[in-house]
């Protein structure tokens, strides 16, 4: 766990340094010392996390259609007093008989 803490804490001075700096369009690779291209790597890295994020927010924004599941269709059977009667639950037809 402190590991994470140690991790998190280096990203949030990142950040804070990043936010207080100019910005300019320069390739990390091309920074002079090795801490200033690590902490460009680092922020490049975080910049890429974020639009990840967003654009993932984006997409499950606008969800698409809705489809509305079909009503389950097919016959009700019913006893009523020595009758059957079969009843077709999408259309409401029905039929009974008699019981001999």
């Amino acid at each position: 766990m402190p590991m994470n803490r140690i991790f998190f804490l280096a990203c949030a001075t990142v950040i804070a340094a990043a936010s207080s700096m100019p910005a300019y369009a320069r390739p990390c690779s091309d920074l002079d010392s090795d801490r200033e291209r690590a902490a460009c790597y680092v922020r490049s890295a975080i910049y890429r996390g974020e639009a990840a994020v967003e654009a993932h927010k984006e997409k499950n924004a606008a969800p698409g259609p809705v489809v509305k599941a079909k009503p389950t269709c097919g016959l009700k059977k019913e006893y009523v007093d020595g009758t059957v009667k079969f009843t077709d639950t999408c259309t409401g037809e029905w039929a009974q008989r008699t019981i001999p």
